[in-house]
């Protein structure tokens, strides 16, 4: 089954997910960010996982970091930090030019982080300073305990990527703890907001509507709900909150609209353009679009409203709110499973490193 989902790179950024440095330098990465056709990157935990088992990509790097005393989730970090900061640089040009628009990386947090506002907020913070790149966006689940965390982040200036969201109830959320840290920075006299994104992964809510759903129902239904988030954010953008932080130099929280290149592209078709090479590349945002431009001709027929509530799917009852908030949870704790299956790679790879070929770079470093 084939339906086109209706995204247009003449909207807000589409992002391919699930990337590797091994994977963004060889010659068809190279050649996109060349020409821009490839304008952001999301580093994943999945493919890094892959690379450690299947390959000896990061070997140096983790002989490296064994010497310097660094297992477990110390390791992990640093392995991903440098494919972050290694895609950043390639991307710094296009961040430029585009004065910040394009050219970001996102780099995931670990999943185990302690849920404390503090704690968070302190390991979130030294994972930026570690990067030292200012086209690096630290994603973090923008599940409901973590709201907190991230509102001290943003107001702290520093760049942040809300994933998982699924519905315009987690995205207004998100945006309503970036609207008080933008109000504390003016407050505090600064000219400026951090950057926000937050992250809608189209493909995993397709996958889990289908749970409940027919397959063309499920597809449907995901444009219907990415429709209204993208409005909700349009309606956003030219709120009078919005407005007055735009004038102090703030913009408001930008949507990502996430594709896992293993998962469900066959059931997607993105329209190419000229900014567009292939469905992996990425679509730029400008501050203009509107929601029915980005979105073409979809509609949310066969999407009543009920109740005032947008996320009730005619005639089956089905409550959307009740499954996003279920999809996130599945979600975070799907990023625990990867991590988790991450760290045991990186201790067998480790473990046959110290035994073995970390003896041939002996003195590299």
């Amino acid at each position: 089954m084939k339906k086109k989902l209706g995204l247009k790179t003449t909207g807000e950024v589409l992002r391919p997910e699930d990337i590797t440095w091994e994977r963004i330098s060889d010659g068809l990465r190279t050649k996109q960010i060349t020409s821009s056709a490839v304008i952001g990157f999301s580093v994943g935990i999945s493919s890094c996982q892959a690379i450690v088992d299947c390959d000896a990509v990061y070997d140096r790097s983790i002989c490296h970091w064994l010497k310097k005393g660094s297992y477990g989730e110390h390791l992990a970090r640093e392995l991903m930090a440098e494919d972050a900061e290694n895609a950043a640089d390639q991307l710094l040009p296009i961040f430029k030019r585009t004065s910040g628009v394009d050219g970001w990386v996102m780099l995931p947090t670990s999943p185990l982080l302690p849920s404390e506002t503090t704690a968070m907020v302190e390991a979130v913070r030294a994972l930026y300073r570690e990067v030292r790149r200012p086209n690096v966006l630290i994603s973090i689940p923008g599940l409901q305990d973590w709201l907190p965390a991230l509102e001290k982040l943003f107001t702290l200036g520093i760049p942040l990527n809300a994933g998982l969201i699924f519905s315009v109830d987690q995205f207004q959320a998100v945006a309503l703890a970036y609207r008080n840290a933008c109000e504390a920075r003016l407050a505090g006299g600064s000219t400026s907001s951090s950057a926000c994104f937050t992250t809608i992964p189209v493909d995993r809510l397709i996958a889990g509507l289908s749970h409940f759903l027919p397959d063309e129902s499920a597809v449907e239904a995901s444009i219907a709900i990415t429709a209204e988030i993208a409005q909700a954010a349009q309606k956003l953008r030219f709120s009078e909150p919005w407005q007055r932080f735009s004038e102090a130099g703030g913009q408001p929280p930008r949507l990502v609209w996430t594709l896992e290149e293993n998962r469900s592209m066959s059931r997607l078709e993105i329209p190419a353009d000229g900014r567009q090479a292939n469905r992996l590349s990425l679509g730029g945002m400008t501050g203009n679009n509107k929601a029915s431009d980005f979105f073409g001709k979809t509609s949310t027929d066969g999407y009543q409203k009920k109740n005032t509530s947008f996320y009730e799917f005619e005639p089956t009852g089905i409550h959307f709110t009740a499954i996003a908030d279920r999809l996130q949870n599945d979600e975070a704790e799907n990023s625990i499973r990867a991590w988790i299956r991450l760290l045991d790679s990186l201790a067998r790879k480790s473990a046959a490193l110290a035994t073995g070929d970390c003896t041939q770079h002996k003195g590299e470093d």
